[in-house]
């Protein structure tokens, strides 16, 4: 005895799955683009100015702005799926991470975590609204 299967429908799932792959690529991508300039807006935005130090685990304070001039997003061009978000200035590191005679004030990773916090919550809304 033989049972046959006759499968229909075929062509149109690939389509669909090519279609929410596509939306899936555009939708992390401008998700990734939205958290680096977010990144940089916030650090931006919460590194204050002022002179003296400030206290220990706080945003930095600036007295030229040349920290917050100087924080720059670069976006890969392969599916514009990395970014990376930082300044050339050197004293930005040690602000984030401190040194052996001064406790951290960071800046760009709670910046981080505030954006993605953000565009976490976007990120469903937009893919259900692309497929």
């Amino acid at each position: 005895m033989r049972t046959r299967l006759k499968i229909e429908g075929v062509s149109a799932l690939l389509a669909d799955l090519r279609r929410a792959d596509r939306a899936a690529t555009e939708v992390a991508a401008s998700a990734v683009e939205n958290m680096a300039e977010g990144t940089a807006r916030i650090a931006r935005n919460r590194i204050t100015s002022g002179t003296g130090a400030s206290a220990p685990g706080a945003y930095p304070k600036s007295k030229t702005g040349r920290l917050e001039r100087s924080i720059a997003v670069v976006l890969t061009q392969a599916k514009r799926t990395t970014a990376l978000v930082g300044t050339a200035q050197l004293h930005g590191r040690f602000l984030e991470l401190g040194t052996g005679k001064m406790e951290p004030r960071p800046w760009l990773l709670p910046s981080f975590e505030d954006a993605r916090d953000t565009e976490t919550g976007n990120l469903a809304a937009e893919f259900e609204g692309k497929i």
